[in-house]
């Protein structure tokens, strides 16, 4: 099968699950309102903490305000695919899906592409809006908005393959929900998500600066409110790396785990 072919089955299959997701408006109504109510209350806690004019670390209420927003709007549009490939596995019904034309782990990452498309746009404009009404609206630079699209795919692919990694512990333990549930609070203090890293204790600060976790929401936010290019180059190097690295342990759990099922008789 020619490239085109696979880039039109798998853009139907992304295009499919943006739909699937714009219809759940109820599930991203509740997710909206529990935004808004994170940045008010801390906007109001950096209000209170470095004031309305002044700044801390060199950052100002507002840029504060407009980070916590797209790291909060990257965190809340979590999909379900770890649940999915953990079902899939302990269900056996992965062995099925492997006889399909389509290739497992692509087919996932498509669905994953067009379940965060539709997700993070629509958080990102609910989050945006409740930022403008709060601090009004940060100086944006074409360089900002370039470097912080470009980080925020990087991001997300990295995301992906490290949830797709910890769902397919499936193969080898009982429950990966365990390791979820650690890698989630890694993203949350090693991934800067309600303060920027810069404002860490160093050796917080070099630790998280070579893990992957800055990747997913502290790249993306830092270089918008920034428009650093050094910092760019240092935070897209990073996520490349991490995105090989993880791809090479995706690919190697995925065949390790369905020789499993072919000794198995699955």
């Amino acid at each position: 099968m020619n490239l085109s072919k696979k880039w039109r089955k798998y853009s139907a299959v992304a295009t499919t699950a943006a739909q699937s997701r714009l219809a759940y408006w109820q599930e991203m109504g509740a997710r909206t309102f529990f935004f808004a109510i994170i940045l008010f209350i801390f906007s109001g806690l950096w209000g209170q903490v470095i004031g309305a004019d002044g700044s801390l670390v060199g950052f100002t209420r507002q840029q504060l305000v407009w980070y916590l927003m797209l790291t909060e709007a990257i965190t809340l549009s979590a999909t379900s695919l770890v649940t999915e490939i953990e079902q899939d596995v302990k269900s056996g019904q992965i062995a099925y899906l492997l006889a399909k034309p389509l290739n497992y782990l692509l087919y996932q990452a498509a669905h994953y592409a067009g379940e965060m498309a539709v997700s993070t746009s629509l958080n990102l404009l609910a989050g945006g809006v409740v930022a403008w009404a709060l601090v009004g609206l940060p100086i944006i630079t074409l360089p900002s908005l370039t470097q912080a699209l470009v980080l925020l795919v990087l991001g997300a692919a990295v995301r992906f393959c490290l949830l797709a990694s910890i769902a397919l512990l499936s193969f080898f333990v009982e429950e990966s929900r365990p390791f979820y549930w650690i890698y989630s609070k890694l993203v949350f203090t090693l991934g800067g998500l309600f303060i920027p890293i810069d404002l860490y204790p160093k050796f917080f600060k070099q630790l998280a600066a070579w893990l992957p976790f800055q990747s997913i929401t502290y790249g993306p936010a830092r270089a918008f409110i920034s428009g650093d290019w050094s910092l760019f180059g240092s935070f897209a190097s990073i996520a490349l790396l991490w995105c090989v690295l993880l791809a090479g342990l995706l690919h190697l759990e995925f065949t390790q785990g369905v020789k499993q099922i072919n000794v198995n008789g699955g």
